[in-house]
């Protein structure tokens, strides 16, 4: 009774915690197998999504499934050992059969016509990032647009795999190698993380800024700088001339807005005395492409404050910008009515 009311306030927190709690309660005291198993798959189905509880997640889901052996209603067996399975994947406690498991299980479904659910659309998006890994641009996108696919399907629909899914595929598009369709790729990569960005209310601080929706802007910004570099492959190479992607147009979607009328503000960027990024070394050597995504704050002309919010692992670029950050002053004050409580912009390169 407590977890349905903590449920219908929208209380996600105390859910977990009544959910949990009866579980364990009748784990301890009763001996109705079905009752335990119907409360252990509720827990199951709530903790999943929340990185902090996915280990008693995977504990639920199983034992679930060993409860479960004979029909017990309110719990279906299939989305069960695809919930469990999907974690087992996102904690990487497997090698590729468990994957491998997960996604003929789902195809089934498919085949099955069984409705989208929760648990379906989340497994979907995991596959994605996990091939995503595996360098299997190819498979990540199509199991992201999967993932999509579900995740619209729900009433209401799952923001949360909407988000990740949007994101993988473009991911994707922008990392695969050049060819024939790459640019028209690129135009439909950058068209989802904007989609994806779109589902974001603004961010108001640095501290607590979405780290899903730092990933989509920092994606964004690569695939402008992927489209770039094509086009200047194309005029060297004198092939059709590209059109170049627009760089993100403005951060005025998830940065708070201070005043309604900023009419006459220039960018900060025409006050900054900004030196241009030492490339490290390290990505000159693996030729990748590299985006950092950043936030600052400013107090009279000087940067007071830095932070990195997204960056592609690997290269060396966050330890390059933040050495860069560290030199930028303004010329002038920023006007006071203009201010914004902090800023954001990229560094971009391709190697």
């Amino acid at each position: 009774r407590a977890f349905v009311a903590a449920q219908q306030r929208g209380d996600v927190g105390a859910a977990l915690k009544h959910a949990e709690a009866a579980w364990n309660a009748a784990e301890q005291t009763l001996g109705d197998h079905a009752t335990t198993a119907v409360l252990a798959y509720n827990f199951a189905r709530l903790a999943t999504v929340y990185s902090e509880t996915q280990a008693q997640a995977l504990a639920a889901f199983e034992r679930t499934l060993q409860l479960s052996q004979q029909p017990i209603e309110g719990i279906d067996r299939h989305q069960a050992q695809i919930g469990r399975d999907e974690l087992i994947v996102r904690l990487g406690d497997s090698d590729s059969t468990v994957a491998d498991r997960l996604a003929q299980e789902l195809i089934n479904l498919g085949e099955s016509a069984s409705p989208a659910t929760d648990l379906s659309a989340q497994a979907w998006a995991t596959l994605a990032e996990n091939q995503l890994q595996r360098e299997n641009r190819e498979l990540a996108r199509e199991y992201a647009l999967q993932a999509v696919a579900h995740a619209e399907a729900l009433q209401p629909a799952n923001k949360r795999v909407l988000v990740q899914g949007l994101t993988t595929a473009a991911i994707a598009d922008i990392q695969a190698p050049m060819r024939g369709d790459s640019d028209e790729r690129l135009g439909e990569a950058a068209l989802r993380l904007e989609r994806a960005i779109d589902l974001f209310p603004a961010q108001t601080s640095l501290d607590d800024f979405d780290p899903r929706l730092a990933r989509a802007l920092l994606w964004r910004q690569a695939a402008a700088t992927v489209s770039r570099s094509r086009d200047r492959i194309a005029k060297r190479e004198r092939r059709p001339k590209q059109t170049p992607l627009p760089a993100f147009p403005t951060w005025s979607k998830v940065l708070p807005r201070e005043r309604s009328d900023t009419d006459g503000c220039r960018p900060l960027g025409d006050y900054l005395e900004s030196k241009p990024l030492r490339y490290p070394r390290q990505a000159r050597r693996l030729g990748k492409i590299g985006s950092v995504l950043f936030g600052f704050e400013v107090e009279g002309t000087r940067i007071t404050r830095s932070v990195i919010l997204a960056e592609q692992q690997g290269a060396g670029f966050a330890d390059a910008t933040e050495q860069m950050l560290a030199e930028w002053t303004l010329r002038e004050p920023y006007p006071e009515q203009c201010a914004q409580r902090f800023y954001l912009t990229t560094a971009s390169f391709l190697f």
